[in-house]
């Protein structure tokens, strides 16, 4: 039977170049084509439907115009700020 983690890990090891194919493949469709937002900053609205989770993030970041790491990363800012107990996080959940 071939699969299993020895076998991948030995695949990706003898084929570098396919390996980096895939992840360019990956990372096009994921990525946000327009302008760099690090002067327009996220939005409360944005907030809102990143922490719902309500659709998946590839089509998240068509509809908000970010990235997929973005979005990913924003999210664990907010839950980790919510943990941490943040009033402005707070606000937003409880929709304050």
């Amino acid at each position: 039977m071939k699969g299993g983690y020895k076998y991948n890990k030995n695949w990706r090891l003898k084929h570098p170049e396919k390996r980096n194919d895939q992840k360019d493949v990956y990372f096009s469709k994921t990525t946000y084509t327009g302008s760099f937002n690090r002067r327009n900053p996220i939005r409360q609205e944005e907030d809102i439907l990143i922490l719902e989770h309500s659709i998946p993030d590839t089509e998240l970041h068509k509809i908000i115009g970010r990235s997929v790491r973005a979005i990913q990363v924003r999210r664990h800012r907010l839950k980790y700020d919510l943990a941490k107990g943040s009033m402005v996080v707070n606000n937003l959940v409880n929709g304050n």
